[in-house]
């Protein structure tokens, strides 16, 4: 638990639903950081019903602000969802990429542009 803030910490990941941090060794220039999102859901978006079970789980790759110079990527384990009734899937959200777009937008785009 101690570990998983330092690493949330360094790597300003504020979303308590991240779980499970593993910085591995740099692979090809680039460190690598394994993570879990997941936390409960039970209503269905799309028919309301309370049927939802877990799925499984969908790996995204998130590049995330540089630590010492090192290009970071997030290897984040999303958790998968399907409802019982309706055969609609969803996965488990995360402001995380939100906030690094929102930051891409403002500080980095108009030094491209300028």
């Amino acid at each position: 638990m101690f570990q998983d803030h330092s690493t949330k910490v360094l790597l300003q990941i504020k979303d308590p639903n991240i779980t499970d941090l593993v910085v591995q060794g740099a692979t090809n220039g680039s460190l690598q950081v394994l993570a879990k999102l997941t936390y409960p859901v039970t209503v269905c978006a799309r028919c309301g019903k309370r049927s939802m079970v877990k799925d499984g789980f969908k790996t995204v790759h998130i590049r995330i602000p540089r630590i010492s110079e090192r290009v970071t990527i997030l290897n984040l384990k999303k958790q998968r969802f399907i409802c019982k009734n309706c055969g609609k899937s969803s996965l488990t959200t995360t402001t995380l990429v939100k906030n690094i777009i929102k930051y891409l937008k403002t500080v980095c785009m108009p030094l491209i542009y300028h």
